[in-house]
């Protein structure tokens, strides 16, 4: 659970406002086990990621524009696939 400004991990205060741990936020701690350093990977994740940015945007367009349901379907299809391409390679390297 992300805790981000006066926010407490149980959402719990006693009656003056304050949390039942006498005031003190809990800070959620983040261990990163693994980077991805291998340029050339970053790169190919970084590519399919961005075509699946672009596919993305042309799906909002065709909603906008009313297009054809099943035109509409081939390219989220296609972003599904550019997104799990990437995530499959990222997850491949760590």
């Amino acid at each position: 659970m992300a805790i981000c400004g006066n926010q407490f991990e149980d959402g719990q205060h006693d009656s003056q406002g304050s949390p039942p741990n006498g005031g003190k936020e809990i800070m959620a701690s983040k261990n990163v086990a693994h980077v991805l350093s291998d340029a050339e990977q970053v790169a190919a994740i970084s590519k399919r990621i961005k075509r699946a940015q672009g596919q993305l945007g042309a799906v909002a367009r065709m909603l906008e524009e009313g297009r054809n349901c099943d035109e509409i379907v081939t390219q989220m299809s296609a972003v599904s696939k550019a997104v799990n391409t990437a995530a499959f390679t990222y997850f491949r390297q760590v």
